[in-house]
């Protein structure tokens, strides 16, 4: 008889250093939806920040898709208050090599 594990869904951590998640889903069109909620990031963020998924490295948050040129990454809170992280008509996933589970690590400049 197979024996089934049920997962426990990740959180996120989170510190005044900065906050550690993952990647929950990945939509249709390959963007990357993190744990990572708005309301902890506004609690924690200092002002200054550095983003960090896979090769990238983001220092500012856009508002919406429609702020960045064809190609090019960007990180906003979603309608459901999440990080959520792609590449303007591209595949986020495919493009920066990310999957579920991937980490997601934002550093707060405390000094």
């Amino acid at each position: 008889m197979a024996q089934w594990k049920r997962l426990i869904p990740r959180q996120f951590k989170a510190n005044r250093k900065q906050i550690s998640g993952h990647v929950i889903y990945i939509d249709s069109y390959g963007n990357l939806i993190t744990n990572i909620p708005k309301q902890v990031f506004d609690t924690l963020n200092p002002g200054r920040f550095s983003l960090e998924i896979g090769r990238e490295t983001f220092h500012r948050l856009h508002s919406n898709y429609e702020e960045t040129d064809s190609g090019e990454c960007f990180a906003f809170f979603n309608h459901s208050g999440l990080l959520e992280i792609g590449i303007t008509h591209g595949s986020g996933a495919e493009l920066l090599g990310l999957k579920l589970d991937s980490p997601v690590r934002i550093h707060f400049d405390t000094e």
